[in-house]
């Protein structure tokens, strides 16, 4: 049986035990996290993942949930104190869609944009004046793990923008602010050679 994470810093929902004839097992759901987690160094508890029976979409064969931290490093949670940003890391066969979150219009409810970078406790608490951006959220908990320096992702190489306008994204501006930060790093995935920042 996986063992239990007994501090989350909000509420994880009860999982309930599938029917026998559910082909969705609790246990397959804990292995599907702890490998792909470790392929990228990790743990559940570098970035507070978890995963639930009911949070496996239609069609995958297995999911783990990846909360959202706002830019004071606190989770982005409901009044009820469920998480409400999310993203989902998925086995879907036949699909090239790795990661799903909620749509714009639920993040909208909690007056939350549209996308937003992926803001780790840990940034928040290490110290230094460099802030160095990586592209998604197993990458810059990696970083942050060894290298010991605050990090924070973005979702794709242009997610860095404010989603209402021009600019850089309000929530990367406060972390800067807040933290005294001198110097921005970005730190590019292998694919960078195919955009036109390159060219």
């Amino acid at each position: 049986m996986p063992s239990v994470v007994k501090f989350w810093p909000f509420k994880i929902p009860q999982d309930t035990v599938a029917p026998s004839f559910s082909p969705i097992k609790t246990e397959d759901l804990h292995a599907y996290m702890i490998e792909d987690l470790q392929a990228s160094g990790l743990v559940p508890e570098d970035l507070y993942a978890y995963t639930h029976t009911k949070g496996v979409p239609q069609g995958a064969k297995a999911a783990y949930i990846i909360p959202y931290f706002d830019p004071q490093g606190q989770p982005i949670v409901d009044e009820a104190d469920y998480v409400c940003m999310w993203r989902k890391k998925c086995n879907i066969p036949g699909s090239s869609n790795k990661y799903i979150q909620p749509p714009a219009k639920d993040l909208a409810r909690y007056d939350l944009p549209r996308f937003m970078p992926y803001i780790l406790p840990q940034t928040i608490s290490l110290q230094g004046d460099i802030l160095y951006v990586c592209e998604g959220e197993k990458k810059t908990a990696s970083f942050i793990k060894y290298m010991q320096e605050p990090a924070i992702g973005i979702g794709g190489c242009r997610m860095w923008h404010n989603p209402e306008g021009g600019g850089v994204h309000p929530w990367i501006l406060e972390v800067i602010r807040t933290k005294g930060v001198q110097h921005v790093v970005i730190v590019p995935d292998g694919d960078l050679w195919q955009y036109d920042i390159c060219k």
